[in-house]
């Protein structure tokens, strides 16, 4: 690490925590905690991703029977950077054989009597081929047990069938107004550019003014918002937006149906996804950690002029088919569901 980096080491019979300012602004961004002296029970990890002072994304291994094997990995987000984790998403080897075969998502939610309640869904692949085979899902009272015995059986997968949209569409058959959002797309290339060209996208859309990409992530990169090296992370996705005066918010746990109503009402949508179910109609590997938001794009209608098959459209700077590349609304769904349903709403 180089000089100007600060890095803190704190030690206790218990514990080993090491501070980091990564990107050298005089504030700590990585927190790494090790459970003991040697780490035999594991590792956690908190990171600023937004270097604004406040954690916002943690990870961790933790060895459950203290043999040495570290059988879940935990994964964790404070999306609204209220100090309480919004979202926890376990990946559990039940068998010891080096691959997941649980895994357990939980949140924090609120049920229609204003009580406040956790979200758990959980699968368990019990044939070894990374399907769902027994599948749960509950609302429990915050701070009850783990109702353990309640499971049902449920599947999993997708196949994707990618289009481009008609501008011939009519009008009626299309939530949207994607014949005209299409006309600002542009493909990123080999660049990481993805959050921000849907940021360009929706900014040229509601403004009508032309942004120079280069000058567009030259600013994004001087404010550390964005690096060619990673792109941008999730609680960075709209800082373009802030810059140029956009009213927006961010928002998470959303579905279809609002989506909808937004596009609808004439705003526009950033979205983040899995880009495999997207682009190749990779079958959702719940049971893998690398299945997880990789992909910024720009939904602009949803296609509804076959009932039977509605087809989301997007402005997808990540492929040379991103101009109303349209997908299946069930893939678009669960590749959405990856980014935990994070939808950025731009208004005019």
């Amino acid at each position: 690490m180089e000089d100007d980096y600060m890095t803190l080491l704190y030690a206790s019979p218990d514990g080993l925590t090491t501070m980091y300012d990564t990107i050298g602004d005089g504030q700590v961004d990585m927190v790494l905690r090790l459970n003991d002296p040697l780490g035999d029970s594991g590792y956690s990890m908190a990171l600023d991703t937004d270097a604004n002072g406040i954690p916002d994304t943690f990870y961790g291994e933790l060895d459950m029977d203290g043999d040495g094997y570290a059988e879940t990995l935990f994964m964790g987000n404070d999306y609204d950077q209220d100090g309480s984790l919004d979202v926890i998403k376990a990946y559990i080897d039940t068998n010891i054989d080096g691959n997941p075969d649980a895994v357990m998502t939980i949140r924090p939610d609120v049920d229609t009597e204003g009580n406040d309640v956790i979200k758990i869904v959980a699968d368990m692949d019990l044939t070894g081929d990374h399907s769902s085979d027994l599948h749960y899902e509950d609302v429990i009272p915050a701070n009850s047990a783990f109702p353990s015995d309640k499971f049902q059986w449920g599947m999993m997968g997708s196949a994707c069938d990618n289009g481009l949209f008609d501008p011939e569409t009519p009008e009626e058959f299309v939530a949207g107004n994607p014949a005209q959002d299409m006309e600002v797309w542009e493909c990123q290339g080999q660049t990481n550019r993805c959050a921000l060209y849907s940021q360009k996208f929706a900014i040229e859309q509601l403004t009508g003014q032309e942004i120079d990409i280069e000058e567009f992530a030259r600013t994004a990169e001087e404010n550390g918002w964005f690096s060619e090296d990673d792109g941008t992370k999730t609680l960075n996705m709209n800082k373009m937006l802030v810059h140029y005066g956009i009213d927006h918010d961010m928002q998470f746990d959303c579905t279809m149906e609002q989506l909808e109503t937004e596009l609808r009402n004439g705003n526009k949508i950033i979205v983040s996804v899995d880009s495999g179910q997207i682009w190749h109609g990779e079958a959702n590997d719940i049971f893998s950690p690398a299945t997880q938001s990789d992909h910024a794009l720009q939904v602009v209608g949803i296609d509804y002029s076959d009932p039977q098959n509605p087809m989301v459209v997007l402005n997808d700077s990540g492929t040379p088919m991103g101009r109303g590349e349209m997908v299946p609304y069930d893939t678009f769904e669960n590749a959405w569901s990856a980014g935990d349903h994070q939808m950025i709403v731009c208004r005019a």
